[in-house]
């Protein structure tokens, strides 16, 4: 759901375009030009920062800091910066759990004498865009970064962003999910981590609606549809259009915009799939292109969604909007048990709840770390398991309004888990498609709009891959 303000969209904007100039995702260029001439003024880089060096008075201090005696490290005071988007890894005075935490660091910073700081950016793109401006001259930025998949997966590896994990982390220890590793190898070697403890971001996006228009027009909610196992694109639907109505002078609608991505997601379509160990343009495939007839029809036909951007969720017009499972939290705060949440409706394609690990909240050791080696067994001990660490259900409870949404949320997020295929969307997906509206406004068939970016979207897609031929 897109509730932010044009201030914000604009700012965004303006970081994305900042970013795309980075990555070489600008207009009229293609990524390999921009990063080829990028990459060759780095020494001693060619295709991969890993063995960089630099005249900078930041570059990280390469002597190194493990005694072989013991098998630990000392870092000698220095400092280990830790950065994330929002409060990143730094421990929130408001979590149950922050008094463990702190305990925690103070513990890592005794073992490897260091200083552990957080550098936190408010957006994941801004800090993309900091990390790699950094790192492309060949400062130091950071030593251990947390990172959206959809947008670091894989280009921050193939770019030499990141540090090699093997050797470093014991991979099969059980602070991290396995699988994410197998699904986000590359040519044998592992950048990418998953911390078992953040499994809840796995949940994606649900259906967050209001209980009291149903109540008010005598309608059965989307939580009865599951109870009843109902709850489908067509129910969905019907309810929309139930709720779209004039009382007593309010225009109330059904759904706040076509959760067009979501549905495509709910019938087992996606942005993109793998074949043949290739990354293929997805929204052309009938799970796709069904999801997007649903929402023309949503809009244009049915018209159950508001065209004027003042009517909100949270002002009581809006029965169901499409909602994640992080955004939930301030309607959460805001409206209490007024709301409810549910998972995506199924799709005709589809004989149950579509949830699968498509992106996550990856963690990694920079290329440019203070020490490689040192920073990699923080990171290990930093998530390592322990009883204070909350669960899956009491980490949900912080985001829902009532004791069925956390079930769906736990739900939702275990269901992702037996499924995993991190797709690298951010390139083409964000440039080509996250922007529109997919051609639903315009009242556009999907086919034709499918066939207006598939080029276009297959170039960004290979653009990013064609590094893997020559990565080591």
């Amino acid at each position: 759901m897109k509730t932010s303000s044009l201030i914000r969209v604009f700012s965004l904007l303006l970081s994305f375009t900042m970013l795309m100039a980075l990555t070489g995702c600008n207009m009229g260029t293609t990524t390999s030009e921009i990063w080829e001439e990028e990459i060759i003024t780095v020494s001693g880089s060619g295709n991969n920062l890993n063995d960089a060096t630099s005249t900078q008075s930041n570059t990280p201090d390469t002597t190194s800091t493990q005694s072989t005696q013991t098998g630990k490290f000392d870092l000698k005071g220095k400092s280990v910066i830790m950065t994330g988007w929002g409060t990143g890894f730094e421990p929130q005075k408001t979590e149950k759990n922050y008094k463990e935490k702190v305990q925690r660091q103070q513990e890592i910073e005794k073992k490897y004498n260091c200083k552990i700081t957080f550098k936190n950016s408010s957006e994941s793109l801004l800090l993309f865009e900091e990390w790699a401006t950094a790192t492309l001259a060949g400062q130091r930025h950071c030593d251990i970064i947390t990172m959206a998949s959809n947008q670091y997966y894989p280009q921050s590896a193939l770019r030499g962003f990141l540090s090699q994990l093997d050797g470093r982390i014991d991979m099969n220890n059980n602070c991290w999910v396995y699988d994410v590793f197998k699904a986000t190898e590359l040519k044998g070697k592992h950048y990418y981590a998953f911390p078992a403890c953040n499994s809840i971001n796995l949940a994606q996006t649900g259906i967050m609606f209001n209980k009291e228009i149903f109540s008010k027009f005598g309608l059965k909610n989307p939580y009865d549809y599951v109870a009843q196992g109902n709850w489908n694109w067509e129910t969905f639907r019907q309810l929309a259009v139930d709720c779209t109505r004039v009382d007593n002078g309010v225009q109330y609608y059904g759904i706040g915009s076509p959760p067009t991505h979501a549905l495509i997601r709910s019938n087992g379509g996606g942005s993109s799939y793998y074949k043949d160990g290739k990354e293929i343009f997805g929204l052309d495939t009938p799970e796709a292109l069904e999801a997007m007839e649903l929402s023309r029809k949503l809009y244009n036909d049915d018209k159950v969604c508001p065209l004027s951007s003042d009517v909100k969720f949270e002002n009581g017009q809006i029965a169901m909007t499409e909602c994640t499972w992080y955004g939930l939290k301030n309607y959460t705060d805001e409206m209490g048990d007024k709301i409810g949440y549910t998972y995506l409706p199924i799709g005709p394609k589809m004989n149950d709840y579509n949830y699968s690990a498509y992106e996550a909240g990856l963690v990694g050791v920079t290329s440019l770390a203070v020490d490689p080696d040192a920073c990699a067994a923080i990171l290990q001990d930093w998530y390592a398991t322990a009883p204070w660490m909350l669960t899956l259900e009491e980490q949900a409870e912080k985001y829902c309004p009532d004791e069925t949404a956390v079930k769906v949320m736990v739900d939702c997020c275990q269901r992702a888990m037996a499924k995993f295929e991190m797709i690298g969307f951010f390139n083409w997906y964000w440039r080509n498609v996250w922007w529109s509206d997919m051609g639903i406004k315009s009242n556009t068939s999907p086919r034709t709009y499918v066939d207006s970016i598939k080029d276009a979207s297959q170039a960004s897609i290979d653009e990013v891959w064609d590094l893997y031929d020559s990565f080591e």
